[in-house]
């Protein structure tokens, strides 16, 4: 019999045959290690009635060794539209005869009808955006002409995601070595409050200062945290690496800790200047309400005495005894304007005491604003010999800066110490927002929103830290614009 000769050579392999059948007709046959979307695509160039036939690439018997024999095809429906044909076989060896299909599990599952490409697709959009699975499932459908339900989505996301983030960490774990960035030692750390359940959680979590990547994430029930479950989350994360310095808010437990270690402790600005503002603030308010209230209250008055004078008419001179109506206006004038100077005495008084307290909690803020230690030093005394004239809320405040000074002024002494603790808490809203920490019911499913979102956002850090030291950047994945356009479009 006539052998069938290749029409289509790639590195002197066979990748396509093109075969005469009993029925006369011409098949396309693609070895098992070659993705089937290239027969589908050439099969659409060809006759419908014409068949796509995968085969083994190595024809031999996976138990003994032995050559296979052909035993007919099985019908399948690649992405549950395209009919391709596996190839049956039986082991030509009279003692083992095997049977056994070819196996296409490199590009498709096990009893499942969608390649691994679609469902990659649908993992990485779903990580990459906040978009419910219904609607990645419509985004599918439209731009790559498919069935897939939103069922088979949540699926795949909660068979693959465990193992999708483990490959992705590694990854940036070699990316990390291939490329020699180290831990600068000086690092964020912070807790968010998590409600899952009706159970408060806290998310414990630790960042490079320098090159911005999440160096280790943990769950913990709020009951289980303290001094012990704080130091060992410390300890496990800076194993790689020597801790120099340690960035967080003012709880003593933190203080402890670095005294303890010989660690350089900067507690957050920040949290400071929001700590003492905010009663200060909210006293702001209740005087500009107050004055707001006030200036209504004079335009009504005024309404008032303008309505009054109408029904009089002015003249020169002393008011008459007996013109009893004109008098009693006049009195119910008088008492409207007196009420007015004291309103509006109330106003001029509330903005002196609106412009006190801006003026002292600038001062506070130019503590920490100035480059040197002496000038914070000189700022802080002027404040204690001032103290007298400065305000209650801010006054009782002021001790609390000048008690733990050193911790707050760590970051004149060295430029790469952060003053503030924000990258920490930009983290917590790109990663896990307020919109979305308290919609989850289990641990697993917080643990994988936030994981994914730090995982591209590693990616992003990365390529920004290499983009500085003049290096190549690193590649990661992402959503195509057309996704993105369809999302918009609804």
């Amino acid at each position: 019999m006539k052998q069938n000769t290749p029409t289509i050579n790639n590195l002197n392999e066979e990748i396509f045959i093109f075969f005469d059948s009993k029925t006369q007709k011409n098949h396309i046959k693609i070895t098992n290690d070659l993705d089937p979307e290239i027969a589908i695509i050439f099969l659409k160039l060809t006759e419908p009635t014409n068949k796509a036939i995968i085969v083994k690439k190595k024809e031999y018997c996976s138990k003994c060794g032995a050559p296979l024999n052909k035993n007919g095809l099985t019908k399948i429906k690649y992405e549950k539209k395209h009919e391709i044909y596996l190839q049956k076989y039986v082991c030509s060896s009279k003692k083992c005869k095997h049977y056994e299909t070819t196996d296409i599990t490199k590009f498709k599952d096990k009893y499942c009808n969608y390649s691994k490409k679609t469902k990659e697709k649908a993992i990485i959009f779903k990580t990459q955006t906040y978009i419910p699975y219904n609607k990645v499932a419509n985004i599918i459908n439209k731009t790559e002409n498919l069935n897939i339900s939103h069922q088979t989505i949540y699926n795949t996301f909660k068979q693959k995601i465990d193992d999708w983030i483990l490959k992705h960490e590694k990854h940036i774990k070699k990316q990390i070595k291939e490329h020699e960035i180290e831990y600068s030692g000086i690092i964020h750390y912070d807790e968010q409050y998590l409600n899952i359940s009706r159970q408060t959680y806290l998310r414990l979590s630790i960042i490079d200062a320098i090159s911005k990547i999440t160096i280790n994430t943990k769950i913990i029930h709020k009951n289980k945290f303290n001094q012990k479950t704080f130091e060992n989350f410390i300890k496990e994360s800076t194993k790689e690496f020597k801790l120099k310095v340690l960035i967080t808010d003012g709880h003593p437990m933190y203080k402890k800790f670095c005294k303890e270690n010989n660690i350089i402790h900067q507690q957050c600005v920040f949290h400071l200047i929001h700590e003492i503002r905010k009663p200060a603030y909210k006293q702001i308010n209740k005087l500009k309400r107050q004055n707001k209230t006030n200036k209504n209250k004079i335009e009504k008055i005024t309404t008032k005495i303008e309505k009054l004078q109408s029904k009089i008419q002015i003249k020169r001179g002393r008011i008459k005894k007996t013109d009893k109506k004109r008098i009693k206006i006049n009195e119910q004038i008088k008492s409207l304007k007196i009420q007015l100077n004291i309103l509006k005495f109330k106003i001029r008084e509330n903005k002196h005491k609106i412009k006190k307290l801006e003026k002292y909690m600038d001062k506070i803020s130019l503590i920490f604003k100035s480059k040197k230690i002496k000038t914070a030093t000189k700022r802080i005394n002027k404040l204690k010999e001032e103290i007298d004239q400065i305000p209650e809320i801010i006054a009782k405040k002021i001790p609390k800066i000048t008690k733990n000074i050193e911790n707050y002024l760590n970051h004149m002494k060295n430029k790469n110490i952060p003053k503030t603790n924000n990258t920490i808490e930009l983290l917590f809203r790109t990663t896990l927002p307020r919109s979305r920490k308290n919609i989850f019911r289990t641990v697993n499913g917080v643990k994988n929103e936030f994981q994914t979102k730090e995982i591209i956002r590693n990616y992003k850090t990365i390529k920004q830290f290499l983009k500085k030291k003049f290096k190549p950047s690193v590649e990661f994945f992402t959503v195509p614009n057309k996704y993105f356009n369809l999302w918009l479009k609804g």
